[in-house]
């Protein structure tokens, strides 16, 4: 469809994936834009700084136990329900995939 309204001259600025040169040109602009441009840079360097500070602080006065309880506990935590979890999502969906699978083999055994 979008190469034969490409040979009928047509272009469809509305859906830029159904051209994918102007959808590779748009993709291509964007990186440069964020790229060469020093905002993201700075707001990077001030979430990274932020981070750091607050991090030190908190570790320089109540000891290894806030950098336990307070960053390294959500790599090990695997609650699904707990969105701070690095592997909420995929356990939710494993776990809906298991109840799904188990009304298919009650409805089937009924």
């Amino acid at each position: 469809l979008w190469q034969q309204q490409k040979q009928q001259g047509h272009t469809n600025k509305r859906f830029p994936w159904l051209d994918p040169p102007a959808l590779f040109r748009l993709v291509i602009l964007w990186v440069k834009r964020l790229s060469m441009s020093t905002t993201p840079l700075v707001f990077l360097a001030s979430v990274v700084a932020s981070f750091s500070i607050l991090t030190y602080a908190s570790v320089y006065y109540f000891g290894e136990v806030a950098l336990e309880e307070g960053i390294l506990y959500h790599f090990s935590r695997v609650d699904h329900r707990h969105n701070y979890s690095m592997f909420w999502y995929w356990i939710y969906l494993a776990r809906a995939r298991v109840s799904k699978n188990l009304d298919v083999v009650a409805n089937a055994t009924a």
